[in-house]
């Protein structure tokens, strides 16, 4: 059976489909729409740690497009199978670890908020004594779910600028 690779123009997910003529319509992480992918754009991309949109992962993928914010992660992943096999067996059962953990990576987990659906945005410096220059993003929906994410300074002006313009584009 022939087999093919179709890669997600927004989160960048590979898809591989075995047996199947035509290309993908929807990706299976996002949604987005692979066969026009001038509908949905690629605005910004960043992977930020440990937190963000509501995900817990050991990295936590944040996409803007045109039309949504999109975090994914995979929630199975958190370490503790590398720590407990570095404390019990040094470096070999720290690398099983980490193979064993990488090979149940089928948790992973995506939200998407549309800007159609964003009631608010603030942005304001960090309070944590360690992360004191970065910024802190606080999106609510209009059903009241709340979704926090961390950026460092550097990102966070280009970020709260392209989140704005998208955001204003929608409420008119």
């Amino acid at each position: 059976m022939k087999t093919s690779k179709t890669t997600c123009h927004v989160c960048s997910f590979i898809v591989k489909t075995i047996g199947y003529e035509e290309i993908l319509t929807l990706c299976e992480l996002c949604g987005t729409n692979l066969k026009d992918p001038k509908e949905e754009v690629h605005v910004l991309g960043t992977t930020i740690g440990k937190e963000g949109g509501g995900i817990r992962a050991y990295e936590v993928h944040v996409i803007l497009t045109n039309k949504r914010i999109l975090f994914t992660g995979d929630e199975s992943y958190d370490g503790t199978v590398e720590t407990l096999g570095w404390l019990f067996g040094g470096i070999i059962g720290g690398l099983i670890g980490g193979t064993v953990d990488e090979a149940k990576s089928k948790n992973t987990r995506q939200i998407s908020v549309k800007f159609e659906d964003i009631t608010s945005l603030d942005v304001e410096h960090s309070t944590k004594l360690l992360n004191r220059n970065a910024m802190v993003f606080t999106i609510c929906d209009k059903e009241g779910n709340t979704y926090f994410f961390q950026l460092g300074k550097d990102e966070a002006g280009r970020w709260e600028t392209a989140i704005r313009n998208r955001f204003t584009i929608e409420q008119h």
